[in-house]
């Protein structure tokens, strides 16, 4: 029997060898990144193929590169290095098609079949958000914009999150009253969301929560 291990080993090799096919230059177009070809006395004195280089991603607060044709890459910030992150990339790069996302902000559950896994965006990634940040928009603001958030005028705070350049994640937050409690919402940019598979969706709203709930020191919550 195939472990989980063993196939999420085979889908990072998987897309890894679909992503080596593109051209790079190409790609970081569509992707929103910038190529760098290596120097063209480089590659055959090396034995590199012509299309040797690096291609770079703003991520978030930092930078992701990738060098070419290894696809190795160079994580500007420790969060960006495991291996879940690196297989969104990848997937990120294979699919980009590099519209530029708009405004039309939907949650999981309007996506696509994204009644699915609705319930546990909700569970993990919303509740322990509002409940970190109930009663303070300014930290909850504050946690968005140390990652390299813009804030939004929604809600009591909002902001948008680039987890990649065509992937805008939108995080709002209602606070708690008399009457209800504190309401955190996960927003996606409905043409944006096609640079993702369903499930690397809802994988890339839980990293981003654990950051954000790490900036309020509620990262183990």
């Amino acid at each position: 029997m195939t472990t989980n291990e063993e196939k999420h080993a085979e889908a990072y090799l998987a897309v890894v060898k679909e992503v080596r096919a593109l051209d790079p230059a190409t790609l970081a177009v569509r992707a929103g990144g910038r190529w760098e070809a290596a120097e063209p006395d480089r590659p055959e004195a090396e034995g590199r193929p012509a299309q040797a280089g690096t291609l770079t991603l703003p991520v978030l607060d930092s930078t992701l590169r990738l060098t070419w044709p290894e696809l190795e890459f160079q994580p500007g910030n420790s969060h960006l290095a495991s291996f879940p992150f690196r297989l969104m990339a990848l997937h990120y790069l294979s699919l980009a098609g590099g519209e530029e996302p708009g405004e039309n902000w939907v949650s999981y559950r309007e996506i696509p079949d994204g009644m699915f896994y609705a319930e546990t965006v909700s569970r993990e990634v919303e509740r322990p958000l509002a409940e970190v940040y109930a009663d303070d928009p300014e930290a909850f603001l504050e946690a968005g914009v140390g990652l390299g958030a813009e804030p939004l005028p929604l809600a009591d705070a909002a902001f948008a999150l680039r987890p990649f350049p065509k992937v805008p994640v939108v995080f709002t937050l209602h606070v708690q009253d008399e009457e209800f409690p504190a309401e955190v919402r996960v927003l996606y940019e409905r043409s944006g969301a096609r640079n993702l598979p369903l499930q690397d969706l809802r994988i890339l709203a839980e990293h981003l929560g654990r950051l954000l709930r790490s900036g309020r020191g509620g990262g183990q919550r």
